[in-house]
């Protein structure tokens, strides 16, 4: 038994190469940036409203994220993006901020913005340097 164990050894190793590969290949800011700092890109919504994909580098480095990869919150983004024409889901801030999530969701701006008011203040107007959701 413990021969066999052995001999499938080196053949499990070379199957998971291509895999430390791909774990290898994860996307750096710069990656993102190379689009996302043109400040006139831009998506449509299902509404017709124009939304910013625009994020200014200086004050992404400068915020309390700036040490984070964008695919720390961008956890969808692959090394194929855009190209796969897949459009990624909004961030989940409550994933790091659970209690500041709270605390917005009983706000009057939270709960108006529950309540579908499109003028609420929305977590994404409190972070301008993030491409808000649309």
């Amino acid at each position: 038994m413990g021969k066999r164990i052995l001999t499938l050894l080196p053949a499990l190793f070379l199957a998971s190469a291509p895999l430390a590969g791909r774990a290898a290949a994860v996307l750096k800011n710069s990656d993102c940036l190379d689009c996302h700092s043109d400040n006139s890109l831009f998506k449509t919504n299902s509404a017709g409203k124009g939304i910013s994909l625009f994020v200014d580098s200086a004050k992404l480095v400068a915020s309390a994220h700036g040490t984070n990869l964008c695919i720390s919150c961008h956890s969808d983004a692959t090394a194929r993006h855009p190209d796969d024409n897949k459009v990624l889901q909004p961030v989940n801030c409550a994933a790091c901020h659970q209690r500041q999530t709270d605390s917005y969701g009983a706000s009057v701006h939270g709960l108006a913005s529950q309540s579908g008011q499109a003028e609420a203040a929305t977590r994404n107007t409190m972070a301008p340097m993030t491409p808000a959701s649309g």
